[in-house]
């Protein structure tokens, strides 16, 4: 009795390649899912870290009514040497913004009211059109009041 090996036929050898490509292919997948998974944990945590808490106070007054406004100001105060953004001024009771800018307010206000008049007047050209169709809607009325 010879010892003779038993050679994998093609057939074996193409079979023992497809199940260890499928094995990949499932191990793949399953590494893709869990990939998927934890960036879909990840946003959803980062979502709830990132969304914005609202703070209500009640208003113990009429509604339509002003507020505070002096609880609006801000300023901010410039450092000697530090630049960038940041945040956080300093509210200052005494100093209220926007009392310089009345008078350009009403001037802007007044010179509205006077293009607004401009605008109202008419172009000799459409005073005569205007003055021709009331004319001949007073004549269309006449003739038929004479009917």
């Amino acid at each position: 009795k010879g010892g003779m090996k038993k050679v994998p036929s093609f057939k074996d050898i193409i079979m023992l390649n497809a199940q260890a490509r499928e094995e990949e292919d499932r191990k793949q997948k399953e590494k893709l899912q869990e990939q998927q998974e934890r960036l879909r944990k990840e946003a959803m945590e980062r979502r709830k870290k990132s969304r914005p808490r609202l703070v209500v106070n009640p208003i113990k007054r009429c509604a339509k009514s002003t507020g505070d406004l002096r609880s609006m100001v801000i300023v901010e105060e410039e450092e000697e040497g530090y630049y960038g953004g940041g945040g956080g001024g300093i509210i200052q009771e005494d100093e209220v913004l926007g009392d310089t800018d009345a008078s350009e307010f009403y001037s802007r206000k007044q010179k509205g009211s006077t293009s607004r008049q401009n605008g109202k007047k008419l172009r000799p050209d459409e005073a005569k059109r205007k003055n021709f169709i009331i004319h001949k809607k007073e004549a269309q009325r006449r003739a038929q009041q004479q009917r």
